[in-house]
């Protein structure tokens, strides 16, 4: 077995098999992100010491009955680890740690993955670009001209070169899907409260979760069973599930009405040829029965109820105020300085409005007979670096930014799981992901449907093609 190319669950398994030493395992990754991450810049800090401790105490335990047991792995750099320094993607905030454990990352730990580090995001994921001044720019392996996308660029990256097998990634409006679909990789976004919490206040947020992006579907089924809040879950079983023929309607335009640039409908194309041949019914979707501008305008009030926390956290640590702060980037600054005068009950009112959101757009699926819709997952055949620019104001950036996130959005602010899937290869290109979105809590059915699509048109052969320095 080539260790690039096997899966977490392969590496567990040949680790119980010892096939190899955990340390062994652990060395090899190691070399291969050095060897890599030069050219990719998809890491902001490597924990390599702990990781090599934390493989020679696997060896001598000799205990690999954790699921993950004795897996490497990466965390993004937005998460509290214990003891592990946070960064945000930011200078200022370099030095954050936390000995508090959430609930999310007590089932991470039990599941016995071996932590390598943690993965480059934009400054307070605020741009769909992962770069940031602090650590720099991180680079497309398929293609270097291009973006990974963001926010959990890094991790997508480093699936798709082959540092690990599965990273951990987070997703405010789509920050697993839009990567995952430039890297070639599988994003699962799963429904709110599906996963255990990962906030340390133990709440959910309202539209942020926490999952894994992965080469194979069968990682993310068993990391969903690792972390699931809900007892007696088997999402890996439903590798075996014979598939349900579904209804899947297909949507082009997203909640802006856009036009998908010609490989993104080449790709819908082919993702509907697939699934009539797999004895699926594919329809057009009659339209969100959203307005664009009203369900904008309280997505972007969420994410303004978060910059007052951000601006307190800024002035405490460099003692200036908050606008004369050098360590942000022009873009962060200004969309902070905007939230201020907000109220908490800007957050109660957009959690009543997505509520509702997702009510209208349930019955409108039912009242079509729709089970799940598809769709790219962003118009751009792909992403100039210099599309955004987080130098800018955010006032200048904020239109766009929004029509980028126009089909990934919606499943964050509804708590719907939704899914990148690596179906479409072309030629000379990146690959480019299908987006599948399907109702609250039927995660069952997304995860049944990628089973089935990674049979129908497997990708793991592709990963051959990757640019390796």
């Amino acid at each position: 077995m080539m260790i690039e190319a096997a899966s977490a669950l392969e590496w567990a398994d040949s680790l119980r098999r010892k096939q190899f030493s955990c340390l062994e395992l652990t060395q090899s990754v190691m070399a291969n992100i050095l060897k890599q991450e030069p050219a990719l810049n998809a890491l902001t800090l490597r924990t390599f010491e702990q990781a090599l401790d934390q493989a020679r105490s696997f060896d001598q335990r000799q205990d690999y009955s954790a699921v993950f047991g004795g897996v490497p792995w990466l965390m993004k750099d937005m998460v509290d680890v214990p003891n592990v320094p946070r960064s945000d993607g930011a200078h200022m905030a370099l030095q954050r740690q936390s000995s508090h454990v959430s609930a999310f990352m007590q089932a991470v730990g039990k599941g016995g993955l071996n932590l390598l580090g943690l993965t480059n995001v934009p400054e307070f994921a605020t741009s769909v670009h992962t770069q940031n001044e602090r650590f720099g720019t991180t680079t497309n392996p398929w293609a270097p001209q291009w973006s990974p996308s963001g926010s959990s660029g890094g991790s997508a990256v480093a699936v798709a070169a082959g540092y690990v097998p599965m990273a951990h990634a987070t997703c405010g409006a789509g920050s697993i899907r839009l990567p995952s679909s430039y890297c070639g990789v599988f994003g699962y976004k799963p429904s709110r409260g599906q996963n255990l919490c990962a906030e340390l206040d133990g709440q959910h947020d309202l539209i942020k979760h926490h999952h894994v992006i992965t080469r194979s579907v069968k990682d993310s089924a068993a990391f969903l069973d690792l972390v699931s809040s809900k007892q007696g879950r088997n999402f890996v079983g439903l590798s075996c599930v014979a598939d349900k023929k579904l209804c899947i309607a297909v949507d082009s335009g997203g909640l802006q009405g856009l036009r998908p640039e010609p490989l993104q409908m080449a790709a819908i194309d082919h993702a509907t040829n697939t699934l009539a041949d797999m004895g699926h019914r594919v329809v057009e979707w009659q339209g969100w029965p959203i307005v664009a501008d009203e369900f904008l305008h309280h997505l972007g009030n969420v994410f303004m109820t978060r910059m007052p926390h951000l601006i307190k956290m800024v002035e405490q640590t460099s003692g200036q105020p908050f606008e004369d702060n050098p360590w942000l980037g022009h873009f962060s600054t200004t969309f902070a300085m905007q939230s201020q005068g907000l109220q908490g009950a800007e957050l109660a009112l957009a959690g009543e409005y997505f509520t509702g959101v997702r009510r209208s757009v349930e019955a409108k699926m039912k009242a079509q007979k729709v089970d799940l819709v598809m769709s790219p997952v962003q118009a751009l055949d792909q992403l100039a670096p210099d599309l955004f620019n987080s130098a800018h104001h955010y006032l200048d950036e904020m239109d766009g930014l929004n029509e980028f996130m126009s089909y990934t959005m919606l499943a964050n602010a509804t708590g719907a799981p939704a899914m990148s899937v690596p179906l479409y290869w072309p030629e000379n290109h990146h690959p480019l992901g299908t987006h599948f979105i399907g109702i609250k809590g039927q995660d069952p059915a997304l995860m049944r449907l990628a089973f089935a699509l990674e049979q129908a048109n497997p990708w793991q052969h592709n990963y051959t093609r990757v640019n390796q320095p």
